[in-house]
C-alpha cells in the first residue's frame, strides 16, 4: 500500500514563499518573467497602476507553467512573449490580457501554460479578462 503523504511534511513555514518548492513572488511594478519563473505564483501588488507582466518567447518556454494572481488595487495585464501567440477563451491569437475591470481587480487569478508554440491561458476566478490581439 502507497504511504499518504501528509500535506504539512510539504510545508516550510520558516522560510516564506516556499509551499513544496513551489515558489512566490510578488511584483510591484512591470515585470519580464523568465523561465526560472515557472511553477512560481507571481502576485501583482499595485494600487494604482496595473501590473504588466511579459512572458518570454514561446519557443525558449516550452514547458514553462506560470500562475499569477492579482492583489493589488490597479489589477495586472499579461503579455505573450511572442505576438498573436496566446489562447484564451474565445480567442486563438491574442497579444494580451488584462484583468483591470472595476471592482474584478483584486484576486484576478491565471494559469498560463506554453507547449512552445503557444501561451495557453487558464483564468482561474470570475474576473473579467480584456483580451487585446
Amino acid at each position: 500500500m502507497a504511504r499518504q503523504v501528509n500535506i504539512t511534511d510539504k510545508l516550510d513555514l520558516k522560510n516564506t514563499g516556499i509551499i513544496g518548492g513551489f515558489k512566490c513572488a510578488t511584483k510591484t511594478g512591470d515585470y519580464t518573467v523568465t523561465n526560472a519563473d515557472s511553477f512560481t505564483l507571481l502576485v501583482a501588488n499595485n494600487a494604482s497602476t496595473d501590473v504588466e507582466f511579459t512572458l518570454p518567447t514561446t519557443t525558449n518556454a516550452k514547458g514553462c507553467v506560470f500562475f499569477f494572481a492579482s492583489l493589488g488595487a490597479a489589477g495586472m495585464t499579461i503579455t505573450g512573449g511572442t505576438a498573436d501567440k496566446m489562447v484564451t477563451l474565445n480567442e486563438a491569437d491574442a497579444d494580451k490580457i488584462a484583468f483591470t475591470t472595476e471592482n474584478q481587480k483584486v484576486g484576478a487569478a491565471a494559469i498560463v501554460i506554453c507547449d512552445g508554440t503557444n501561451y495557453y491561458v487558464f483564468d482561474c476566478s470570475a474576473a473579467t479578462q480584456t483580451v487585446t490581439d
